[in-house]
């Protein structure tokens, strides 16, 4: 069926009224049976509204299918899937905490996957020596932050599990603008801590950041960190050799600064 536009003046055929007019409408009908009743021949692409079930059919040349589907949606935060016909379905909103994940087929509610950071302590310290214990074992990693950083002594260095053998190694590097200008050799643990900084008795404008990786371990723990020393980078690597996790960090000498300490999934 060809469309046709009408201009003023043009005659009207019986058959354009049928075709261009008739055809070319929506019919509104009560339901199925009515439509049928009506329409005994529908030609392909023909329209109509059916009002008891709110739908908006079509004829495709062989019958009656619904142009377009009426929304499944119910609840805000409801989602519109693919059902196993092709039809679109509801998947209901599904409780906090919760992604939608494909298996290949089908879609479904899951829970969040661990992960992120979670603030374990945190705190201002004058003068004072750090120590954090009882720490939970339920995180991958821990990362200690702290800013504002000052010391009345040279050195600063951490200790765990209130070890102080020499199970600790390190090497360091400090770096002037982009120049590295000393380093400290990586060797078996001989240490009695891990030094992390030199210097920081200037000024407040320091801050270190300390990973410890998988400090659950019971085997060595890997350490890395780094920092910045009144405009100065460092940064350095290290490990402590002991076959327990680690449960509590402890600064060596006193410090004044601010504290974070994050578990790490």
């Amino acid at each position: 069926m060809t469309y046709k536009v009408f201009a003023n003046g043009n005659p009207l055929q019986a058959s354009e009224i049928n075709l261009n007019l008739m055809q070319q409408a929506i019919a509104v009908f009560t339901d199925a049976t009515a439509r049928d009743a009506a329409i005994s021949v529908p030609v392909n692409g023909q329209f109509a509204y059916l009002t008891a079930s709110d739908e908006l059919v079509k004829y495709d040349g062989a019958a009656w299918v619904v142009a377009v589907e009426n929304s499944p949606v119910t609840t805000e935060g409801d989602l519109i899937v693919g059902g196993s016909g092709g039809t679109a379905e509801r998947l209901a909103i599904g409780a906090a905490d919760t992604v939608a994940t494909s298996n290949g087929t089908t879609v479904t509610w899951e829970s969040v996957a661990a992960g992120g950071m979670t603030l374990l302590a945190s705190g201002s310290l004058t003068s004072s020596i750090l120590n954090l214990t009882s720490i939970s074992a339920d995180y991958n990693h821990l990362q200690l932050v702290i800013n504002n950083l000052q010391t009345s002594t040279s050195t600063f260095g951490f200790r765990f599990n209130g070890d102080s053998n020499q199970r600790y190694t390190y090497a360091a590097f400090v770096q002037w603008n982009t120049d590295v200008q000393k380093s400290d050799p990586l060797s078996a643990p001989n240490n009695l801590e891990v030094n992390v900084g030199r210097d920081f008795t200037g000024n407040t404008n320091n801050s270190i950041k300390i990973n410890l990786i998988d400090y659950s371990s019971t085997a060595i723990n890997s350490i890395e960190w780094c920092g910045n020393r009144d405009g100065d980078n460092f940064g350095a690597v290290g490990c402590y050799k002991n076959a327990v996790a680690i449960n509590r960090i402890a600064s060596v000498l006193a410090f004044t600064g601010n504290y974070e300490l994050w578990g790490i999934k």
